[in-house]
């Protein structure tokens, strides 16, 4: 692996870890918390960083595709927003986008078919070959079960702290990964 693939699956893999280890380690018992002493309890439950990506891990490892809803605004203040589905094995992806930029844009592996509202030379979908030149399909942040796994037997992993993530208390787990062959 060289070494800028390797800085950014670090890179993933600790966003990875934040958002899916964090949710998984903060599923407390509250039913301590009304107790004196409640917060001790908790606190010697709180898994280890390396148990909580590891639980993270076995949680998303059976994770076939997944769904997202974003909204991106621009320092223009021209808002879209972009629905869609990713899958792995086979790797599958399909964005819808509305606003200004309406659109739809499906990958399958290493083709990516995008429609557009003005065809070119009559045609409404195009069609780009990411593979097309024979070398190695670049697809970044694909299964991101395969990005905990970097981080799964790690020495350099650390608690960062609790944080909101979408509403919802998780816990940020930061990880650093060791240098393979050299």
């Amino acid at each position: 692996m060289n070494k800028a693939v390797r800085n950014r699956a670090g890179v993933a893999a600790a966003g990875v870890a934040l958002l899916v280890g964090g949710l998984t380690a903060c599923g407390g018992d509250k039913a301590d918390g009304g107790k004196d002493g409640g917060d001790k309890a908790a606190a010697a439950k709180a898994p280890s960083p390396a148990d909580a990506v590891k639980a993270s891990y076995l949680k998303t490892v059976p994770a076939k595709f997944a769904t997202m809803d974003m909204t991106i605004t621009a320092s223009s203040g021209k808002t879209d927003r972009l629905t869609g589905t990713k899958g792995w094995y086979p790797a599958a992806t399909g964005i819808d986008a509305k606003g200004a930029d309406a659109g739809n844009q499906i990958m399958i592996g290493d083709e990516i078919y995008t429609h557009s509202d003005k065809p070119v030379q009559g045609k409404s979908w195009m069609k780009m070959n990411l593979n097309k030149d024979g070398s190695p399909r670049y697809r970044l942040n694909d299964d991101p079960a395969e990005y905990l796994a970097l981080l799964l037997g790690q020495e350099k992993l650390t608690l960062v702290g609790a944080e909101q993530t979408e509403g919802v208390e998780a816990q940020h787990f930061k990880g650093s990964l060791s240098s393979i062959g050299g």
